[in-house]
């Protein structure tokens, strides 16, 4: 049975545990765990479940919130009348000590986003009615737009409803363990592991290990005779993921231009900067092997691609040699995202959870599961092991979490490469979850700048110490015609520039 919100902030109790809801409105009920997360392309499977049950995460209670609304905050003399904000605040029982906890919640317009203790890793408190120990969790609803006087809803979307899952696992990974910096190394690979593969009309969509064409030993002849092109992916992604958009038609023009020799390198993302993914890269390579390179990169792909062209006097080559021509960066962090801030973390996962909401791409459960263990990481209260992310901190930001890594990345004379810039100022449509999420949260709070959701729009492109840059050359997403961070290589128009700019 439903139970109504108190919106002057007095707690309402369901299932042992209970909300605060100062300012809000509507009902709440508990049920029977279940899957409540991003639905699959066509209605299909739950992906998100399926990744939640392949990290051994198990959904320990569902808390359903529906006809969700604001209304006035509490007045002077009310229980909530110091309350500043509208906020759910979810009160839980504490896991077990060998169990972890956060809350993943999805509102009806399709936002989702992750839940840490409020007050650090893994805060108890004594609850003061029944003496049990407890966690607290905030869940946030995004300013309410105002029409004149009268206040409508704000993030919750025209439906109100949002659900709320409690989710466990161990706080010792079983098969590591341990669960300290190293965890996302470790995972990365078991999971993700280096590999040099080709990239073709089927293995766009292959990612599973047997099913993936590598390349091998006597294939190196083959790539080294002629100029190739590589692909490069970004953060939590794989080259099916990561380049699953591509279209036959552009795929066969580029097959076409490069006489086959078109391949892709998946790399770690999250525990190894991008100096350590092309050093492994070369080590891949056969002694003698020669390169003549162009490449298309996406996101931190792009820093991954600058190392090839900018920074060999890092990596022992050898016999071997590396010649880039031509570099495609498509929503690369050049002057970084805020998102990779430690302190910002759980946005940046809550971003990429929702934009597979909804933008979903091939190969949905493999990303999430990647974001997962992000997830894991973080709510255990680790934040070292993560240089693959904290190298996209904006030099000179202050961020608690490095900009290093970028600052010298952008510095010295332009080389012979060419570059070319893809890049977006994401509008969603108004009235969208996407679209408040957007603006009050990742425009307003996070970025105070034009983005795709994940990136800056001039940083993609602008200009910096480096000689490189600003890319004079670059298409530019704006308004009607914008793209998301994810969806450069579905658009057609882009897909037609890049095509063009490798035939330049």
């Amino acid at each position: 049975m439903a139970a109504r919100l108190r919106s002057d902030g007095n707690p309402v109790a369901e299932g042992g545990f209970t909300l605060q809801t100062p300012g809000l409105d509507g009902q709440v009920t508990g049920r029977a765990p279940g899957a409540a997360g991003i639905r699959g392309p066509g209605g299909g499977p739950d992906p998100m479940a399926a990744a939640l049950n392949r990290q051994g995460i198990r959904r320990a209670r569902t808390i359903e919130v529906t006809n969700l609304a604001t209304v006035p905050l509490p007045r002077a003399g009310q229980r909530g009348a110091t309350a500043r904000r509208r906020v759910i605040r979810l009160r839980a029982p504490a896991p077990r000590p060998d169990l972890v906890q956060v809350v993943l919640a999805r509102d009806a317009s399709g936002v989702v986003t992750w839940h840490f203790p409020a007050t650090g890793p893994a805060p108890t408190e004594a609850d003061s009615i029944r003496g049990a120990r407890t966690v607290t969790y905030e869940i946030t609803p995004y300013p309410a737009k105002k029409t004149g006087a009268a206040e409508t809803r704000g993030i919750f979307g025209k439906l109100g409803s949002l659900a709320l899952q409690v989710l466990v696992f161990p706080i010792v990974e079983p098969a590591l363990g341990a669960a300290g910096a190293a965890f996302a190394g470790w995972w990365e690979g078991n999971n993700r592991p280096y590999r040099v593969r080709w990239f073709g009309p089927q293995s766009a969509t292959e990612g599973k290990v047997g099913r993936v064409p590598l390349v091998g030993d006597g294939d190196w002849a083959r790539l080294t005779a002629g100029r190739a092109l590589l692909l490069l992916h970004g953060t939590f992604s794989q080259a099916h993921t990561g380049f699953g958009g591509f279209s036959a038609p552009h795929l066969e023009q580029l097959h076409r231009r490069y006489d086959g020799r078109v391949f892709a390198f998946d790399h770690m993302t999250m525990s190894a900067d991008p100096i350590a993914n092309v050093r492994r890269f070369v080590e891949m390579m056969p002694d003698g092997a020669g390169l003549d390179l162009d490449i298309i990169a996406h996101s931190r792909g792009g820093l991954v691609a600058r190392v090839f062209a900018e920074q060999q006097r890092q990596l022992s080559l050898g016999s071997r040699s590396l010649a880039v021509r031509r570099v495609i960066l498509a929503g690369t962090p050049n002057a970084g995202t805020a998102l990779a801030d430690t302190d910002h973390l759980g946005a940046m996962i809550d971003t990429v959870t929702t934009m597979l909401s909804f933008f979903p791409e091939n190969g949905v459960t493999d990303v999430l599961e990647t974001a997962i263990t992000l997830v894991k990481h973080i709510a255990r209260g680790v934040f070292e092991g993560l240089d693959g992310l904290t190298t996209m901190c904006p030099p000179g930001s202050g961020a608690r979490s490095g900009g290093t890594f970028l600052q010298a990345l952008n510095q010295g004379d332009k080389g012979d490469a060419r570059y070319f810039a893809l890049a977006s100022d994401y509008e969603p449509a108004k009235g969208s979850g996407l679209a408040t999420y957007a603006k009050d949260f990742l425009h307003d709070l996070i970025f105070h700048k034009d983005n795709d959701l994940v990136v800056p729009t001039e940083g993609v492109y602008d200009r910096n110490p480096s000689g490189y840059f600003p890319i004079e050359e670059r298409l530019v997403f704006r308004g009607k015609d914008a793209v998301p961070h994810s969806g450069f290589f579905g658009s057609g128009a882009a897909m037609d520039r890049a095509v063009a700019w490798l035939a330049s």
